[in-house]
């Protein structure tokens, strides 16, 4: 078990540990990221067979969910918890000396012997322009005095290390149950967050679930130009979550100023052409005001859409639609090789399969990149935690002098405990006592 503890807190390991993470973070830059199902990664894997028979086992098209990259971080972890323990247990010790017990202190061989016979001043004036003061502890022996600096600095570094866990852990959980996709929602439309909202699929961590909000997202319009603060934001939509029919938010999504509704952040995303069709089936049953986004890319720059179609004998139907010049559509049928005349609004076409499909109006859509993430601001408060723990470690580090004469004639025997950010620290210190610095510790390290 010692060995296994050693392991965890050797630097070496923590080392290797920081750089394959950043490795592996930098590797999965290179290649698409998603579902292994999506068709960007079958594309890429398609076109790049022997690469994917790495990237594909490494999990690199999600990175920070896959196996390999998850152990890495639990090993990282680990290794910063045992370092943690390790730092608390100096920290706790480093506290009992600045609040005056020396006893572990006067265990070990002192920093410095200042012979006697040399006129002195008190030390409590001398140490004082060090920052530190006199702590009086009942079980002190008789000729022992014990200067200390600020008592809360004695854990930074364990707090800055802990901190580092919980940064880590949330991060890590975070990713597991996070999830993140893009919804089209048609001017005037309201879209629930569900599954089956979301464009090419939804990237999701393994624990996401069905932790969907239900919330509605509609587009209320769109903010052309949005110029904020004498900055041109650009073409913004304006939106509004519902629960039910009750208002949650309300806000213009643009460039750094999402949307915000609990752990949900709301992100702006591509904005296009959109149509409202009334469908007939050859049975007459009519769909009146379908709200279609272009949202694929079409053929010579154009947007297009695909609809699947349930017919009364229960087999689907795929159309497919083009814009085309003049706010006008193009309605396909691959199945039967049938490509329309251009329509505009009021225009309609009846399909060789029976149905009518008719143009009501010519609108926008706005893609909304929806996160659903509960950690982020829990690694926030982590990072924050850390760097004032780190601040009070460099810049308020804890100090301690303990000084211990026998009787007035005898010589007086010095400690300095102190860390290792300043190595001339018992060196000024003895000095100005009115000695010279024949220290016994040349490592710098704490005498505890």
């Amino acid at each position: 078990m010692r060995a296994l503890s050693r392991l965890l807190r050797s630097r070496q390991l923590a080392a290797f540990l920081i750089v394959a993470t950043m490795t592996y973070a930098a590797l999965a830059t290179l290649i698409p990221l998603g579902p292994q199902d999506s068709p960007t990664v079958r594309d890429w894997a398609r076109k790049h067979p022997a690469a994917e028979a790495w990237v594909g086992p490494l999990g690199l098209h999600q990175p920070f969910t896959s196996p390999p990259f998850l152990v890495i971080v639990a090993l990282l972890i680990a290794s910063t918890a045992a370092c943690s323990l390790e730092r608390t247990r100096r920290g706790l010790a480093l506290l009992t000396v600045l609040r005056g017990d020396a006893s572990s202190v006067l265990r070990t061989d002192p920093t410095a012997v200042l012979p006697s016979g040399v006129d002195r001043q008190e030390p409590d004036a001398l140490l004082r322009a060090f920052g530190l003061r006199q702590r009086i502890h009942a079980g002190c022996p008789a000729g022992v005095k014990v200067y200390s600096s600020r008592l809360a600095s004695s854990l930074a570094s364990a707090t800055f290390h802990w901190a580092l866990v919980l940064l880590f852990c949330f991060a890590a959980l975070g990713q597991l149950m996070r999830s993140e996709g893009t919804i089209a929602v048609v001017k005037g439309q309201t879209v629930v967050d569900r599954r089956a909202s979301y464009l090419n699929g939804l990237s999701a961590g393994p624990l996401f679930g069905d932790r969907f909000t239900r919330y509605g997202l509609r587009l209320d319009g769109l903010s052309m130009g949005l110029v904020v603060d004498g900055v041109r934001r650009g073409d913004s939509p304006n939106v509004t979550v519902l629960r039910d029919t009750a208002v949650v938010a309300r806000g213009t999504v643009y460039p750094n100023n999402p949307l915000r509704i609990g752990s949900v952040v709301i992100h702006r995303g591509p904005i296009g052409p959109a149509a409202r069709l009334t469908i007939t089936l050859p049975n007459g049953q009519v769909e009146k005001g379908r709200p279609v986004p272009f949202t694929d890319e079409g053929p010579g720059g154009s947007s297009s859409a695909s609809l699947k179609l349930e017919r009364p004998d229960g087999a689907v139907e795929t159309i497919l639609l083009e814009t085309t010049k003049g706010a006008r559509i193009r309605v396909a049928v691959p199945s039967a090789g049938y490509h329309s005349a251009p329509i505009g609004v009021g225009g309609e076409v009846t399909l060789p399969n029976g149905l009518e499909v008719r143009m009501d109006e010519a609108t926008t859509y706005a893609s909304l990149i929806v996160v659903n993430d509960w950690s982020v601001p829990l690694i926030y408060a982590a990072f924050a935690l850390a760097a004032a723990a780190e601040c009070f470690a460099l810049f308020m580090p804890s100090r301690a002098v303990v000084l211990r004469r026998k009787d007035s004639d005898a010589d007086m025997e010095v400690w300095v405990v102190r860390k290792r950010i300043d190595p001339a620290f018992p060196e000024r210190v003895i000095a100005a006592l009115g000695g010279r610095h024949d220290t016994t510790d040349s490592t710098g390290e704490e005498r505890i």
